[in-house]
């Protein structure tokens, strides 16, 4: 059983499980598939990314930095570069845990990278770039795809975030902006087991 020093949102204490905060490290990368069947955003990415990847890979469409304590850093749309508690999207989501095959202190560093962006606007040019640079299937060189504009997608935040830490490419990204898909599919992270706690 895990109890919290705060209180938890209605739905999830109703939920009556949570992921265990011990399987999780921060640095560790979260990705995110909804299960509504509705959402056009998913629908888009995933449509875009089926062109380059396998269903195992084009489902996940949204990624996140974990923090710590429940914690993720994220981009999107609305909020730009933010933070918010895991349980946002623990009920409308499938959650995959991927950790980055480097030392603590990178993967620490992972975290302060990412945070160090927080209130950046989202990147929406980088969206676009997704459907506009689909057909042009090449490597970009490594200083090609680190941030130069004050802009993020959550993929890239994270792609990024892993660059400044480790000074390697997270993955193979087949335009100028990495996709979920891309860090589902990089060999530079291993999927991590997490169990589920009993609320109290």
């Amino acid at each position: 059983m895990t109890s919290f020093p705060f209180r938890l949102p209605n739905e999830i204490a109703h939920f009556g499980f949570i992921p265990k905060e011990e399987d999780l490290e921060p640095g560790d990368l979260i990705m995110f598939e909804p299960k509504s069947r509705w959402k056009l955003g998913h629908h888009m990415i995933k449509f875009v990314q089926s062109r380059c990847y396998g269903e195992q890979h084009s489902r996940w469409t949204h990624a996140a930095v974990y923090l710590g304590d429940w914690r993720v850093c994220t981009a999107t749309p609305r909020r730009g570069v933010h933070t918010h508690e895991i349980w946002e999207q623990l009920l409308s989501h499938r959650l995959r845990v991927r950790r980055p095959k480097l030392p603590l202190n990178q993967r620490f560093q992972i975290v302060v990278n990412a945070l160090a962006r927080k209130g950046e606007k989202y990147g929406l040019s980088k969206l676009i770039a997704f459907y506009r640079e689909l057909d042009r299937l090449h490597n970009v060189a490594a200083h090609q795809r680190i941030r130069v504009v004050s802009a993020a997608i959550c993929s890239d935040l994270y792609a990024d975030a892993f660059f400044l830490a480790s000074h390697m490419v997270v993955g193979q990204p087949y335009n100028t902006a990495f996709m979920p898909a891309d860090l589902s599919a990089s060999d530079k992270l291993v999927d991590v087991s997490v169990r589920w706690a009993r609320l109290s």
